[in-house]
């Protein structure tokens, strides 16, 4: 590449630099384009961290929380085995997103 003057040099003697600013624009694209493709990979990781594992484990507490209300009159017993598991599950999920969020 070559060496440019300082941008007021440029515009108070009228000179260009086009030496090498060429190669270096496509090394800038280049880098340009590869940091956004590594970017969009990681917000893919993390979609599918997300959604293949925190999002499923809360689906299926929300789902044993409304199993255990339509329990809760009839069968008060299952009805607390189902509240101890979403417990339990709660306590995964969160973990879960806490791994996740360590690594973003």
């Amino acid at each position: 590449m070559g060496t440019c003057p300082p941008p007021d040099a440029l515009r108070t003697s009228g000179a260009s630099c086009q030496a090498g600013s060429g190669s270096r624009i496509q090394h800038l694209a280049a880098t340009r384009a590869d940091t956004i493709d590594t970017q969009a990979a990681e917000l893919r990781r993390i979609e599918r961290d997300l959604h293949d594992g925190a999002q499923a484990r809360l689906v299926a507490l929300r789902m044993s929380i409304g199993l255990a209300e339509q329990l809760l009159a009839d069968n008060p017993a299952a009805a607390q085995r189902l509240l101890t598991e979403a417990q339990e599950a709660s306590g995964h999920a969160l973990a879960e997103l806490r791994d996740l969020v360590r690594g973003i």
